[in-house]
């Protein structure tokens, strides 16, 4: 599992404010850790349109891939995760 965050990033920061900015900051926590939770987006660093971010960077051509949302074992929902997968992975059925 990636760390919370990627390396310098701060919760709430004045980089990420922008919707450029968040793309910016959403695609590099995806090319370095490979994914990311829609909950780590929104509580660790602000990202309270994430779906509409992601749904831009597919639009610019990103074969992001989203897992939906689960129900964990204490019965709470667990919010998307968003993958980008290498250039050497096939594409998963689901």
């Amino acid at each position: 599992m990636p760390p919370a965050r990627a390396s310098g990033a701060t919760s709430v920061s004045s980089e990420i404010k922008g919707a450029e900015s968040q793309r910016e900051f959403i695609l590099r926590l995806l090319k370095d850790y490979g994914q990311v939770s829609a909950h780590d987006l929104v509580f660790l660093h602000g990202i309270t349109r994430a779906g509409a971010r992601i749904w831009e960077l597919r639009r610019e051509g990103y074969p992001i891939v989203t897992d939906p949302s689960r129900v964990l074992d204490d019965g709470s929902r667990s919010m998307a995760v968003y993958r980008l997968p290498r250039a050497d992975q096939t594409a998963l059925p689901w």
